[in-house]
């Protein structure tokens, strides 16, 4: 994977290529590094990008749980040997790269517990600045 400005790389996976992202300014670094590696955000598949094009016109409760279902969807969609990269960016009130215990962020709640049930345990890990 070539160097990406403004993040550090941490760990390594093996071959495919999917990108989850949580946090303030994961997103636009996950789909730039969608762009130029050829992987997939959930932006970058036909259910993403429609959902994307509705979720304007949902009510803030149904837009999430629209996007945490389709997040289901697509962390299963990951299999044995896939490359999983994991972008986070800073937590809207601490400011750290981290979550808080009580998060409901999707990451935590849904996509992470959705890989780890399916033994996909080594992916990278990618730090906004």
């Amino acid at each position: 994977m070539p160097a990406l400005r403004g993040a550090k790389v941490l760990g390594t996976a093996g071959r495919g290529g999917r990108i989850f992202y949580v946090g303030e300014g994961s997103e636009a670094l996950a789909r730039t590094i969608a762009s130029k590696t050829g992987y997939k955000t959930i932006f970058n598949t036909w259910y993403g990008a429609l959902a994307n094009r509705i979720s304007p016109f949902l009510s803030k409760s149904r837009s999430r749980a629209m996007w945490t279902l389709l997040s289901k969807v697509f962390a299963h969609g990951v299999r044995k040997g896939d490359e999983v990269i994991t972008v986070f960016g800073r937590h809207h009130k601490t400011g750290l790269h981290s979550l808080p215990i009580k998060t409901k962020a999707v990451w935590k709640t849904t996509e992470y517990p959705i890989l780890n049930s399916k033994g996909i345990i080594d992916f990278r890990t990618i730090l906004t600045e």
